[in-house]
């Protein structure tokens, strides 16, 4: 009777972790590019169709000549602001951004920058 209790009870404690309903995140668009050497003009990365809660991974190095390109984008958020984030990619760097854009408003990219070249990774996902 011990054991069957004690089973009964271990059951009983185990249920709220099978009910739980934890939220995730769905990657949205992902581009990983090396050696450009180019500016990449304002680009789409992509168009939320309603406001939600996003985060962008985003990562830049340069190799070679002066090494000075820069990740740029830009987004309106939710509120109609018109906000904006870069990183400058002479060393390897990386961010983690959170954004709430608002929907049917693109949310865009863009580099600028000259000597050498350059690589870019960037992520974007939605919290489901």
């Amino acid at each position: 009777m011990r054991k069957a209790t004690m089973c009964l009870l271990m059951l009983l404690c185990s249920l709220p972790a099978f009910g739980q309903n934890q939220r995730q995140w769905k990657v949205v668009r992902h581009r990983a590019v090396a050696g450009l050497t180019v500016k990449i003009p304002l680009t789409t990365l992509f168009t939320p169709t309603k406001p939600g809660f996003y985060r962008l991974c985003a990562y830049i190095s340069s190799t070679g000549g002066i090494k000075t390109w820069q990740l740029d984008w830009q987004w309106t958020d939710i509120a109609g602001t018109l906000l904006e984030g870069s990183i400058v990619g002479g060393n390897p760097s990386q961010v983690v951004f959170l954004l709430v854009p608002k929907g049917g408003t693109p949310v865009v990219y863009s580099t600028e920058g000259q000597g050498g070249s350059y690589n870019i990774v960037y992520t974007i996902e939605q919290l489901q």
